[in-house]
């Protein structure tokens, strides 16, 4: 164990420090873009706390290591407390951070590697007619019979990203109410998720722009990460219903 001490306080509490720290600032910075949010704290505060844990060894390094030399480890190994306990603490904290990156780089990192389908996939244009040719007058059809308001073609679309039936598209109606939950007899956009309430959201189109209202949900409902009651939506915009994570996409 004296022989471990040595190494760590000879070279090993600057390279523990600066994984530690590496890992620390990869995490941060790498969850900013590649997953949702709230998803990455665990991974975060984890890190961080390793980080923190190596450091006073490496204070006690460049303060108190100057008698190393003239008295011998040993000597510092029974006669300062300090010596051994800095050392535990900063081995505890560089495996505090190496797990926190086995875990987000395992269990966030790849829940959050889901490629978004494109819900308006380019149609190919119609072939060219054939040519025309003399044709006989043909008696002309009734026309059928069309409802008085007919639903007008879906203005928005909410693409699942995360969650059950990843891909899938749901279409925003303008005369509707578009209440997305778990429940199949209250619900117009279905989510059988179980951190998704019966009656989650609400999703209604008022004065051009679809807004989306918090139904009393048991996980709330946030927008780009905030908890929202009422947030009118822009495209791009990720909604996330318990586990679910939605994009709000605009024709």
């Amino acid at each position: 164990m004296e022989q471990l001490m040595s190494y760590w306080y000879d070279w090993g509490v600057f390279v523990g420090v600066f994984l530690a720290a590496a890992v620390a600032i990869y995490i941060f910075f790498d969850s900013q873009q590649a997953v949702a949010p709230g998803s990455a704290t665990w991974p975060r505060v984890i890190s961080v706390a390793g980080l923190l844990l190596t450091l006073p060894s490496l204070v006690y390094r460049l303060t108190q290591m100057e008698d190393a030399e003239v008295l011998g480890l040993p000597f510092l190994f029974e006669g300062d407390s300090n010596f051994s306990l800095f050392f535990y603490l900063a081995v505890a904290g560089l495996l505090l951070a190496l797990g926190a990156l086995v875990y987000y780089l395992m269990r966030v990192r790849t829940v959050a590697a889901v490629v978004i389908v494109d819900p308006f996939p380019t149609v190919p244009p119609p072939p060219p007619p054939p040519p025309s040719e003399p044709i006989a007058p043909q008696p002309r059809p009734v026309a059928a019979t069309q409802p008085v308001n007919p639903e007008p073609p879906p203005q928005a679309w909410l693409v699942v990203r995360s969650g059950p039936r990843v891909g899938t598209q749901f279409g925003l109606g303008v005369s509707r109410p578009n209440v997305v939950g778990r429940d199949p007899n209250k619900a117009d956009i279905i989510i059988d998720e179980e951190s998704v309430s019966r009656e989650h959201a609400r999703v209604r189109f008022e004065n051009g722009q679809f807004v989306i209202y918090d139904m009393a949900s048991t996980s709330g409902t946030l927008v780009n990460g905030n908890a929202v009651q009422r947030q009118m939506l822009y495209d791009n915009d990720r909604i996330n219903l318990g586990r679910v994570e939605l994009v709000y996409k605009k024709v």
